[in-house]
């Protein structure tokens, strides 16, 4: 980071602006010294200060969004509620149109497992409609060997959905009596791991089945889809219980028999 700083200006970072608290990203941001103005999400800062190392924790902390300006250059930043991590900002340089939107999409790859192990899956999925209200020309994503393009956050879009639709597709269709009869109910935790095992497949076959819309599967479209594909949609399913709030077929059907 000093490198490439110092290939655009000779003057000093004053300002260090938090994306969110995990470690892989605070990092070694207390290189800059205390002069720097640390800024981020009030639940960066609280969560720095709970598990302290050496990197600084927010001196100036915002709940919503707030405008920094500094030396006539202007960030938005904004929070829209939890997706990869409570306090996950989005930070928007609106002349330049650049926005740096961290953990939401891998641009050309698919995400690490899990949705880039995220703590909200609706809030992830959320989040690509969120990136795509901004007027952008780059996307800085993190993770990623490039910067991003308004193209490459609609390509991650269209895979997010695809899965939240075949896993509802997966909820809706795949039912529990021939694992019933397969199984027993001796040990319903077997039962109920297979049964989410089936249903994970089901939306994962169809997901890197499917011919996207530039004609292309998607293992073909972005890489390591082939790979994190079922360790997305397992989650995707927990998250349409959790937090859509959709009950599965075997769900139902106990349901209705009692």
């Amino acid at each position: 980071m000093r490198r490439a700083i110092a290939e655009v200006t000779s003057e000093p970072v004053t300002h260090f602006i938090y994306s969110h608290w995990h470690k892989d990203h605070t990092g070694a941001s207390g290189i800059w010294g205390p002069k720097v103005k640390y800024i981020g999400h009030q639940t960066t800062r609280d969560h720095l200060l709970r598990w302290p190392d050496s990197s600084p924790a927010p001196t100036e902390t915002f709940e919503t969004e707030t405008t920094l300006d500094v030396n006539g250059v202007q960030l938005e930043l904004s929070y829209k509620g939890q997706n990869h991590c409570e306090g996950n900002i989005f930070i928007y340089a609106p002349r330049q149109k650049v926005l740096a939107a961290i953990d939401i999409i891998s641009p050309g790859w698919t995400p690490f497992k899990n949705c880039d192990a995220s703590e909200s899956f609706r809030g992830w999925v959320e989040a690509h409609d969120q990136i795509l209200q901004y007027d952008f020309n780059a996307i800085v994503a993190g993770h990623c060997n490039r910067w991003g393009t308004r193209e490459d956050a609609i390509t991650s879009r269209e895979y997010a959905n695809d899965m939240v639709a075949f896993s509802r597709e997966a909820l809706e269709q795949c039912g529990y009596m021939d694992l019933l009869e397969r199984i027993g109910f001796s040990n319903p935790w077997v039962l109920w791991d297979n049964y989410f095992n089936e249903m994970t497949n089901h939306a994962t076959r169809k997901v890197l089945t499917k011919q996207s819309s530039n004609g292309q599967t998607w293992a073909q479209r972005l890489a390591g889809a082939d790979v994190m594909t079922k360790y997305h949609v397992y989650c995707i399913l927990e998250a349409m219980r959790l937090e859509w709030g959709l009950l599965s077929r075997m769900e139902s059907e106990v349901f209705i028999q009692k």
